[in-house]
């Protein structure tokens, strides 16, 4: 019985290194870039991603959209759309998909309206509309107005603003997001990685930051976030990266359309 136990064992092992192994390999930025992109294939309208636990277990997928100019209330706005579902073989079990939707003020870049939908199994849908009035300094959310700081974003509005920075003229990223009444900062920097660079002939950055509440400084309130991005028409997150409460959660570029 021992010796069956340590066979199995020693297979699990087996799996999960080549499993890590394979996955690290993947997940290099330059892996990602030959794998992924083809030759002129830099202007993508839709990103497709990969969501990994740890970087290893894959458990969903994520579709973000290129923003396009809509008519809101008789005004044009960019509109921004992500959606996010999880994995067939995770939803016999646990199934959940949501739909996030951003409306975004061309002339500052700021939003001016957000909508999510999350349904997950076994548990109400969840429907949420954040309205932003980025002059008078404040959201409404639920029936419920709040105070924000200058220029807040939502989580897609600010995909929207890394995506148009010159990582050349400025590398420091400082922005304020709000989406659940609390006041968060995001703030980090980004530098070229030359050597990817050349051997790609497209400019790679390395962007990184941190997530923490305005008001508290805990650590049960804060994350880091690392994203790579290869430059096309806009900067195109290729890799993300988000640990938070001792979780590591990667989105990886694995299609472009």
């Amino acid at each position: 019985m021992k010796r069956l136990f340590k066979f199995i064992l020693s297979i699990v092992i087996f799996v999960f290194l080549v499993s890590f192994v394979s996955g690290s390999l993947k997940s290099s930025p330059e892996a990602i870039i030959k794998n992924v992109f083809k030759p002129g294939q830099f202007k993508p309208q839709i990103l497709k991603y990969r969501i990994y636990v740890f970087g290893i277990f894959p458990v969903g997928e994520a579709y973000f959209y290129k923003a396009i100019l809509e008519k809101v209330n008789g005004k044009d706005l960019y509109h921004v759309q992500g959606k996010a579902r999880s994995l067939d073989v995770i939803a016999t079990f646990f199934k959940s998909e949501a739909t996030l939707d951003s409306y975004i003020d061309p002339v500052d870049s700021n939003p001016v309206l957000f909508k999510q939908k999350i349904s997950i199994s076994g548990k109400p849908n969840e429907d949420k509309e954040v309205i932003y009035d980025q002059k008078q300094g404040f959201m409404i959310m639920g029936g419920s107005k709040r105070q924000i700081l200058p220029n807040t974003q939502d989580p897609l509005s600010l995909a929207f603003n890394l995506e148009r920075m010159d990582f050349d003229k400025s590398k420091e990223i400082d922005m304020n997001i709000n989406t659940k009444h609390k006041n968060y900062l995001f703030k980090g920097s980004a530098e070229e990685k030359p050597d990817i660079s050349r051997k790609i002939s497209r400019k790679v950055y390395l962007a990184k930051a941190e997530i923490r509440r305005r008001d508290k400084n805990n650590p049960y309130h804060q994350s880091k976030v690392t994203i790579w991005f290869v430059r096309g028409e806009e900067n195109i997150p290729i890799l993300v990266r988000v640990f938070a409460s001792g979780f590591i959660i990667q989105a990886r570029l694995v299609d472009v359309k």
